[in-house]
Order: structure tokens, then C-alpha cells, then sequence
């Protein structure tokens, strides 16, 4: 059975594995600036990669805003299904919870 602990643990060397290998990857080339301007170069629009006509503002406004909720939604299934799997006693609103110790507060601080 696999505790959140030690989970946690395997996804922290997973991430310190995954960050060591982006800086070596980083650090073997030879000019870091001249990588940086080439790959500055190759940026294009998500209206150039899915052939959106450029004169049509209408349509890149609505294929850019479809893109950044399509990543949104998927940046907020990653972070709900990382709750679910590393802890799932923190699922939920929370919001009963808080209403108690509000609750609580406020009954000890009145109580004579």
C-alpha cells in the first residue's frame, strides 16, 4: 500500500530528476543567447499554426480564446487530479469547515 508520503517523495525526485535534466540540457549548448534568439525566431501565433486567416480578427479572438480555456481546463484537471492522488482528505470545498471554527470563534468570544 502506498502511503502520501511516500508518494510525495517519488514525485519530488521525479521533479528534481526532470529540472536536472532541462538545466544539462540547457547548459550543453554552446551559446545560450543565440539558442534564446533562435528559438524566439520560430515563435508563431496559434492563429499561424492552425491556419487562421491573419486578416480575420474575429476568428484568431475566438481560436485564442478557446486555446487559453482548452489550457486552463487542462492546468485545473492536473491540479485536481494531483489532490486527489497526493491528498485526498484536503478534497472539497473546505467551506463547512469553516463555517465551524467561524462559528466556534465567534461562540467563545460572546459566551459569558
Amino acid at each position: 500500500m502506498c502511503t502520501a508520503s511516500a508518494a510525495i517523495e517519488t514525485f519530488v525526485t521525479l521533479f528534481i530528476k526532470l529540472l536536472v535534466f532541462i538545466i544539462g540540457t540547457i547548459y550543453q549548448a554552446s551559446n545560450i543567447h543565440v539558442r534564446l534568439f533562435f528559438v524566439l525566431l520560430q515563435w508563431s501565433t496559434w492563429g499561424s499554426l492552425f491556419g487562421v486567416n491573419p486578416s480575420s480578427i474575429a476568428g484568431l479572438y475566438v481560436l485564442e480564446y478557446v486555446i487559453y480555456v482548452l489550457i486552463a481546463i487542462f492546468f485545473a484537471w492536473i491540479s485536481a487530479i494531483a489532490v486527489k492522488v497526493f491528498a485526498p482528505y484536503a478534497c472539497g470545498s473546505g467551506i463547512p469547515e469553516v463555517c465551524n471554527q467561524v462559528k466556534d470563534v465567534f461562540k467563545m468570544s460572546f459566551s459569558v
